[in-house]
């Protein structure tokens, strides 16, 4: 369990690399559903991607950022707004990304 306080900034996660640090980049919050948010430990992340950031840019960077996602990274599905989101649809710092694992049943 996590225990931090209201005022506690949420940590950063970045996908950068080093050698590229020289770039622009833009920060997104990111929410998390069901299994992924229990494999990342939080309902909400914050990640660094380097612009013109894409829904495709947020899986790699929450694999790097959070290897127990790896697993069902490339199978979640991920809503900008209201609408879930292709790979290549491209994000603003601003855009409400959300992230479901696939579910199974019926």
């Amino acid at each position: 369990m996590n225990h931090r306080s209201p005022n506690d900034e949420e940590p950063v996660a970045s996908a950068i690399p080093l050698t590229n640090r020289d770039r622009s980049t833009m920060k997104l919050a990111v929410k998390l559903f069901a299994r992924a948010k229990d494999l990342a430990g939080a309902g909400q992340v914050t990640i660094e991607l380097p612009e013109p950031a894409t829904v495709g840019g947020v899986r790699a960077a929450l694999t790097k950022a959070y290897p127990a996602l790896g697993p069902i990274a490339s199978r979640l599905l991920i809503a900008v707004g209201t609408d879930y989101a292709s790979d290549n649809q491209p994000l603003t710092a601003d855009s409400d990304v959300a992230c479901f694992p696939p579910v199974s049943g019926g």
